[in-house]
């Protein structure tokens, strides 16, 4: 009995994914009451892309929703 163990490239798209999550992160550092629709307009992607990434990162527990949708702001957890 043998084990073989593949390992693979980290694709562009997780690249890219990680990418444009740290750039969404800057662009609430320097604004935290920055709306999707800035963000999408800042990075020139569609809003459901930074729906999907803002998904991401308040799942990852690097992002937080502080207060109400309007009048909210966005918090950064740091590690």
């Amino acid at each position: 009995m043998f084990i073989v163990t593949i390992f693979r490239p980290v694709s562009d798209t997780e690249q890219v994914t990680h990418k444009s999550g740290e750039k969404i992160l800057e662009l609430i550092k320097a604004e935290p009451s920055v709306t999707m629709l800035t963000l999408a307009g800042s990075l020139g992607v569609l809003v459901k892309a930074i729906e999907k990434h803002m998904a991401s990162l308040k799942k990852s527990g690097r992002l937080e929703r502080v207060g109400h949708d309007k009048g909210g702001y966005w918090r950064i957890k740091e590690y």
